[in-house]
């Protein structure tokens, strides 16, 4: 939402003195994944394919507070994929994504799922700025909020819109907003949606 303001003053003859005219805009407190931490101020990146992804800075990191929904590189190249329940457990260098069982509707809440190839594929995932965090800036994540078990609390979207019951714990108080949007093996199969 956009705002508008001018101060005033009202003088002692009835004059009306005014001020210049400012404008700041509030972002919303949901988002396409979650509901965003209130407490917050969400920053904004957009990927190659014009998707918009809240924004949240922890410690001296900015992370992406929701999951990628490419399916296409940085320079344009769509990313390969194949049918949902496919094997490619035989298969060398899968680069693919999927939604999750194949649903493009889980996409859009959850993002995508891509293989370690497209992960590790040199013409970028990622939007400008952005790109898959290494293990030791994920450790600087984690221990930004006193290890795992503190962490994964301090991160996860609170409630159950998309967290199975019991969700123990989960405060967001991080602005991570994470979701559970599961996993898929090599064999094709989809789990823990809603759990992990």
């Amino acid at each position: 939402t956009t705002y508008y303001a001018k101060a005033y003053a009202v003088l002692n003859s009835g004059i009306t003195v005014y001020g210049n005219e400012i404008s700041f805009t509030t972002l919303s407190s949901s988002n396409s994944s979650g509901v965003l931490n209130p407490n917050y101020i969400y920053g904004s990146v957009t990927d190659q394919e014009g998707n918009s992804y809240a924004t949240i800075i922890i410690g001296s990191q900015e992370w992406m507070a929701e999951n990628l929904k490419v399916t296409k590189y940085k320079n344009g190249d769509p990313i390969e994929t194949t049918e949902p329940m496919m094997d490619i457990s035989k298969t060398v260098e899968p680069k693919y994504y999927w939604s999750y069982n194949g649903k493009d509707s889980l996409s859009k809440i959850y993002g995508n799922l891509y293989t370690w190839y497209v992960v590790q594929d040199s013409r970028g995932l990622c939007p400008d700025g952005f790109h898959v965090p290494s293990d030791q800036e994920w450790l600087s994540l984690i221990n930004a909020f006193d290890g795992n078990i503190e962490a994964g609390a301090k991160m996860k979207e609170i409630d159950f819109a998309h967290w199975m019951k019991p969700n123990s714990n989960a405060t967001n108080e991080s602005g991570f907003t994470g979701l559970p949007g599961g996993y898929r093996e090599n064999d094709g199969k989809y789990y823990v949606l809603g759990f992990r």
